[in-house]
């Protein structure tokens, strides 16, 4: 992979195999620093969904910006990407003891995906108008 490949599609993919480990952990733990995780309510446990998947979203489309792609095209690439990413990591968990896969999340994490759009195109406007003050 190129610097510049790596450096604007590097984040995502390395936030995607994080997500990949984590949801590779067992539904209980008893020992280590995985227990919290595990510890954590049900209700909470999805909620983390949203944040996850938002960023994944957003990294997704700072990538396709490094690299001069910043239209629709790029946006609903970069959903795809983060969607079908929490599509297959349900079936992943599907084979993981402990774990299950749920469409809830799936819906989570799209919401997730919605938020992290909105959240790239809130900062890229602030940035723009703040450069254009200076």
């Amino acid at each position: 992979m190129k610097s510049s490949a790596a450096r604007a599609f590097g984040p995502p993919l390395l936030l995607m195999g994080l997500i990949f480990v984590l949801s590779s952990i067992p539904g209980r733990v008893e020992e280590g620093m995985f227990r919290v995780l595990t510890e954590l309510d049900p209700p909470w446990q999805n909620l983390l969904h949203i944040p996850v998947f938002g960023l994944v979203q957003y990294l997704w489309l700072r990538g396709f910006a490094l690299n001069g792609k910043t239209g629709k095209a790029a946006v609903v690439l970069s959903f795809f990407l983060t969607i079908g990413y929490g599509a297959l990591d349900e079936l992943h968990q599907y084979f993981v003891p402990g774990r299950y896969a749920s469409l809830l999340d799936v819906l989570l994490d799209g919401g997730g995906a919605v938020l992290g759009v909105l959240g790239f195109w809130v900062l890229r406007k602030i940035r723009d108008d703040s450069s254009k003050n200076v």
